[in-house]
């Protein structure tokens, strides 16, 4: 698996959809064996609370009302599922999650310095002179970014911290590093956009 990540690494946009398919096919295989060993632990300790633990969901993709016409993977994350403070993610609780514990953290990099742009709501002047919001239309674009936010919120919720610490670093790169580029800051923003809501709101708070 590490070499499909360096693989990954190569500046070709095929290849990179070619192993942008498996590892999102990965990354919710691990999370949902990750989540139910999560669960069964959690239940054998008799220690399954409010307080303590969110609702534990298959995967962190929630269908509701205003998303309830588009596909359910593509709605917004169920912030419920592992938000709690300290115990707010797994921490590759179970064996499967520790296995794979350095190639999750190489592709974390990647779906960072790599994530696809977003879609934009554009304000202009109609031909009647009136401000509409008119939305971005590049489909191939949005939908890579979808896919790719998908495995950045598995990998987050597999474990927040670790996700939080590579962003912080590659921000303090742009920033202080004499790393920047507009390119890098931007698929930097981007990733971190795509995460709001998979971690819990005290630690969204504290990430700058």
């Amino acid at each position: 698996l590490m070499y499909l990540v360096r693989i990954s690494e190569v500046d070709d946009e095929e290849v990179f959809k070619t192993c942008l398919e498996y590892w999102h096919f990965s990354s919710k295989e691990i999370y949902t064996q990750e989540s139910t060993q999560w669960k069964h632990n959690n239940m054998n300790r008799n220690s399954m609370n409010d307080d303590n633990n969110g609702t534990i969901s298959p995967t962190p993709f929630d269908d509701d009302d205003d998303n309830k016409n588009n596909n359910i993977m593509y709605n917004k994350p169920n912030v419920r599922i592992f938000c709690g403070g300290s115990k707010g993610n797994m921490n590759y609780g179970g064996h499967i999650g520790v296995r794979y514990n350095q190639v999750l953290y190489k592709l974390r990099h990647v779906i960072i310095d790599k994530m696809a742009k977003p879609e934009e709501v554009i304000i202009v002047e109609d031909e009647n002179n009136e401000i509409v919001r008119e939305m971005t239309k590049d489909t191939e674009v949005i939908a890579q970014y979808k896919t790719m936010r998908e495995v950045i919120v598995y990998l987050t919720n597999l474990h927040y911290e670790e996700t939080e610490l590579i962003m912080l670093e590659k921000l303090d790169a742009q920033v202080q590093g004499g790393q920047f580029t507009w390119n890098g800051l931007n698929t930097l923003c981007w990733a971190i956009g795509s995460i709001s809501g998979a971690m819990s709101e005290n630690d969204e708070k504290r990430f700058p």
